[in-house]
């Protein structure tokens, strides 16, 4: 039993990292069907100080999975995105993941931190679409800024 245990601990490891170190855009996790239906969303631009909403509402008819512990922010750099740290040194997420229903809303809130350069931002994290069909992709959210 611990070997199974220890290759689904491997597996949640390598999603996390995927996830945290951000996929390329190529990857197998980003299906086009759904992207209508599962929405990331920010609430406007920020300073230091502010606190960023971001939200995951499931439009479609099915059951999403999530865990917005994993969001990657990223900050744009020419014409690349860079990840940014979001949690205080030591911070874990749990890997687990979560259900959102037909109709349901999740959402995180994160900080803006003094180390946050100005600039422009988004979120993006991976979902499982429709769960039961176990279709993985990426959502983003628009682009935001973080300003002075």
């Amino acid at each position: 039993m611990r070997r199974v245990s220890d290759v689904l601990f491997a597996a949640l490891f390598a999603l996390a990292g995927c996830v945290l170190a951000g996929c390329s855009e190529d990857d197998p996790f980003s299906p086009e069907t759904g992207r209508e239906e599962i929405i990331l969303a920010v609430n406007g631009d920020f300073r230091l100080g502010d606190t960023i909403v971001v939200t995951l509402e499931n439009r479609s008819s099915r059951p999403v999975g999530y865990n917005l512990c994993l969001a990657t922010l990223e900050l744009r750099v020419g014409d690349d995105w860079q990840g940014v740290r979001r949690h205080p040194e030591g911070h874990f997420c749990t890997l687990i993941l979560l259900a959102l229903g037909p109709g349901e809303s999740a959402s995180l809130q994160q900080p803006v931190l003094e180390e946050y350069l100005s600039g422009v931002y988004r979120f993006q994290t991976e979902v499982v679409w429709p769960l039961e069909d176990n279709q993985r992709f990426r959502v983003i959210t628009d682009s935001f800024e973080i300003l002075d």
